[in-house]
């Protein structure tokens, strides 16, 4: 085997400056300038180094861009915000804050922080709760509608609990039934009315249908008195009652005609 030529740098980079080896002939036909590629298509472009005027970092210019002076939008953005930052107090807590001349122009940064922006735009006023005389916020909405008396549901159900409730009958509910009124004979009354609601239709699952006093005396367990409602309905007929009472007296004597005429 011959011996291998010697491979000694000949040539210096005109670009980064670092020695390297190229063909004697390309050095005679003018090439051979560059140690790489890159550095040889950044001769191309001709360009050259520049300091951002914002974070001091060098970044590079063509002849194309040589009047820029940031690296990136993002410094030119931060630059135009820093001259144009106003030193505000905020009109909720007086706490002194930047912010934009931009902002400030459309009538913005009156408040340094959303929290207090916020509270700012709450309309109404502060109310004392009727039953644990606690302050808490009301709406103008809710003071129209007659409401905000109280901070919670659990103030509002203490409120009107007994006698303030208006669905008090005079404590009637805690009436015992009478002995009569027993599972067999809740049995009668849904099996006569076929284990069906009289106010929906729904039929009896699982769990077994209301049996209710018409006349809402426990005492009463006539048949005629009593009739087969559902879980959801049953609540339903503790207000109205009068209505209730002769919608179910008509119902019931419309079911015995029908029995009757069979």
């Amino acid at each position: 085997m011959g011996k291998k030529p010697n491979r000694r740098p000949n040539q210096i980079c005109e670009i980064c400056g670092i020695p390297f080896y190229t063909r004697p002939i390309h050095i005679r036909n003018g090439r051979g300038r560059f140690c790489s590629i890159k550095c040889a298509t950044e001769s191309r472009r001709n360009s050259w180094l520049k300091t951002c005027e914002y974070c001091g970092e060098e970044f590079q210019v063509t002849p194309a861009t040589q009047d820029k002076c940031f690296c990136s939008i993002k410094c030119w953005g931060l630059q135009k915000t820093k001259k144009a930052l106003l030193v505000r107090t905020c009109e909720l807590c007086g706490k002194e804050f930047e912010s934009p001349l931009s902002k400030v122009e459309v009538g913005c940064g009156k408040f340094c922080s959303r929290t207090c922006s916020d509270q700012a735009a709450r309309t109404g006023r502060l109310a004392t709760c009727a039953v644990c005389e606690k302050e808490f916020w009301i709406t103008p909405a809710k003071e129209k509608k007659g409401e905000g008396k109280y901070c919670s549901h659990e103030c509002l159900g203490r409120a009107k609990k007994g006698v303030n409730n208006h669905f008090w009958n005079g404590g009637i509910s805690f009436e015992l039934y009478g002995i009569e009124f027993d599972d067999n004979l809740r049995l009668v009354i849904r099996t006569r009315d076929e284990f069906k609601c009289r106010i929906c239709g729904v039929s009896e699952g699982r769990k077994a249908h209301c049996v209710h006093h018409i006349d809402y005396n426990k005492q009463n367990n006539n048949s005629m008195n009593l009739i087969t409602l559902c879980g959801s309905c049953h609540p339903r007929t503790n207000s109205n009652r009068a209505y209730w009472q002769n919608h179910f007296e008509k119902l019931l004597a419309e079911v015995i005609i029908i029995e009757k005429a069979k």
